[in-house]
């Protein structure tokens, strides 16, 4: 009986110590871009980002972005396998004044991560 219970702990410590070696972390790599760099008020801008998934793979990662508070780009990528990095761009016809540019990885929170903090990125232009 001891015995038993004690390859169950075993075995139970060793899965919990394996999957902590895998856990997920997504999060941005560097900055948004803007094209053109300094718009005039009609232009089509394009903002672009990396992103990696970094310590595990990726199954259904929804990632959405837009400007000011509203959402103008939405995708599901199917499989983003361990340490690849992805490209996300979208576009938006430039207005005038002060606006925030944003990019969100996993915004449902429906991917186990170990760190929530770096899942969204926002940059300001006018």
């Amino acid at each position: 009986m001891k015995h038993k219970l004690f390859r169950l702990l075993t075995i139970a410590i060793i899965s919990l110590a394996c999957s902590s070696l895998y856990a997920l972390d997504l999060r941005f790599s560097g900055t948004i871009s803007i094209s053109p760099e300094t718009p005039s008020v009609g232009d089509t801008i394009t903002f672009s980002v990396n992103f990696i998934s970094g310590d595990g793979a990726s199954v259904n990662l929804k990632v959405i972005g837009g400007v000011d508070g509203m959402q103008v780009y939405e995708r599901t990528f199917a499989n983003v396998p361990v340490g690849a990095t992805r490209t996300i761009s979208f576009t938006w016809p430039s207005t005038a004044g002060d606006h925030t540019a944003w990019f969100e990885l996993d915004p449902d929170r429906s991917l186990r991560e170990t760190d929530l903090t770096n899942n969204r990125l926002e940059i300001s232009f006018n």
